[in-house]
Formats: structure tokens, sequence, C-alpha cells
């Protein structure tokens, strides 16, 4: 073919290769979400049982302090008895 020829064909598109896209790790995005949603309720635990082994030593120093252990009674009763001076 002549130059000539050549230049004046149009120009052919250039073949597109197929490939291939990784697709999309959705089960590594659900347990991402699970380990998070997993660790705030354990969060929420530690908490919760924190505040409630703080009520029961409050509640175990009353019992102690009205049963007359004298080093828990003093405190209860330096805590809970008015200013005598006022």
């Amino acid at each position: 073919m002549s130059p000539l020829a050549l230049a004046l064909m149009p120009p052919q598109p250039a073949q597109a290769r197929p490939g291939t896209v990784a697709p999309t790790n959705v089960l590594g995005a659900y347990q991402l979400s699970t380990q998070a949603a997993e660790q705030n309720y354990q969060n929420q635990l530690q908490a919760q049982d924190a505040l409630w082994g703080g009520l029961a030593s409050l509640g175990t120093a009353g019992i102690l302090g009205a049963a007359g252990v004298p080093s828990v009674q003093g405190l209860v009763g330096k805590l809970f008895t008015p200013n005598k001076g006022s």
C-alpha cells in the first residue's frame, strides 16, 4: 500500500485488552464492622462492671460501719457527723 493511501485511511481504534479488576472485599468490611461493634460492647460491659463494683464497695463500707468495725465506723462517722463548731 502506498504512503498516500495509508495517510488517507481513517485511524483504527486500538484493541482493548481484557483485564481483571479485583473484587471488593465485602466480607472483610463486615468483619471489621463486627469487630468494632464487639469492642464497643466489651468497653460498655467494663464500664458497667466498674460502676457496680464501686457501688458494692460503698455498700460494704456502710454495712461494716453500721456493724461496728472501728476503722470503717470512724471514717463513716467523720463523713456524716455535722460540724459542731458551726
